[in-house]
């Protein structure tokens, strides 16, 4: 009976009249992932990339232009643009920011809707819980630091992103002597946030978007309190000091982030 049944629905498709459904072209302007021979660039959500690995790495990417045959995009915490170029169906990579380099070659590549994003989630993909927001606030706070080597702001993101790590495991110190986290008084929490970082030696550092909405949202779920204002809320904290273990960082599975502490004072 099983056999009948599949073989009259296929007699019955047979018959039917055929209908195609033109498909838009991908192009630099609708195209949302990427493939090469060892992973994988996907927009996640508008203006937000990552690049997965064959091995399950993953690299956070800003886009930063769209043309008709390709799309640039940065990755600040390493200081990688990359450009996936549709045309030439090369993706190339610019570590200097004075040559462009061949990296991948393109294997396949797709258009339609970015992923809608986990809510809460960090824009490293990781969905932490109230304890575990001392990574976000680690990581937010090192990505701007001029006191940090790129090597170790690196490492943090591959750390804190489940990338795996380029090069030998290390502790690594963050401080900042202050952090003002400043949003709109209404929902979704962490709406139209800035941030002001103060580090030691006077160097300061700022963050806006979805970075300062990431850290602000930490800030809050660490047990910061908000001082509210003229329908805003500010979320303060002075003498930060984390450390992030790369060893334990990169053995959490999953979203259990470990390797990641901090410490600091609120008003």
């Amino acid at each position: 009976m099983r056999s009948f049944i599949i073989l009259a629905a296929s007699l019955a498709f047979l018959s039917a009249p055929t209908q195609l459904v033109a498909q838009a072209p991908v192009t630099g302007q609708n195209v949302t992932v990427v493939n090469h021979a060892y992973g994988a660039f996907r927009q996640e959500k508008p203006k937000r990339w990552t690049e997965i690995g064959a091995q399950g790495g993953r690299f956070a990417f800003v886009e930063e232009k769209r043309d008709a045959t390709s799309v640039t995009l940065y990755d600040a915490s390493r200081k990688y643009r990359i450009i996936l170029d549709l045309k030439q169906r090369q993706i190339l990579l610019d570590s200097t920011g004075y040559e462009l380099k061949p990296l991948y070659v393109i294997t396949g590549v797709s258009a339609g809707q970015a992923a809608a994003p986990a809510a809460a989630a960090p824009s490293g993909g990781r969905t932490l819980d109230a304890k575990k927001q001392s990574a976000q606030i680690a990581y937010s706070v090192s990505q701007k630091s001029p006191l940090l080597p790129a090597a170790s702001r690196t490492a943090i993101s591959q750390d804190f992103n489940g990338a795996p790590l380029a090069g030998k495991p290390a502790v690594h110190s963050v401080t900042a002597t202050a952090v003002s986290c400043r949003a709109r008084n209404q929902k979704p929490e962490g709406t139209a946030a800035t941030c002001n970082i103060t580090y030691n030696q006077g160097a300061a550092a700022s963050l806006t978007g979805e970075d300062a909405t990431d850290l602000f949202v930490a800030l809050g779920k660490a047990g910061v309190q908000d001082d509210g204002s003229a329908g805003h809320m500010t979320r303060a904290i002075t003498d930060l000091f984390c450390t992030v273990d790369d060893k334990m960082a990169q053995e959490s599975p999953g979203n259990d982030l470990r390797g990641f502490s901090c410490k600091f004072t609120t008003e």
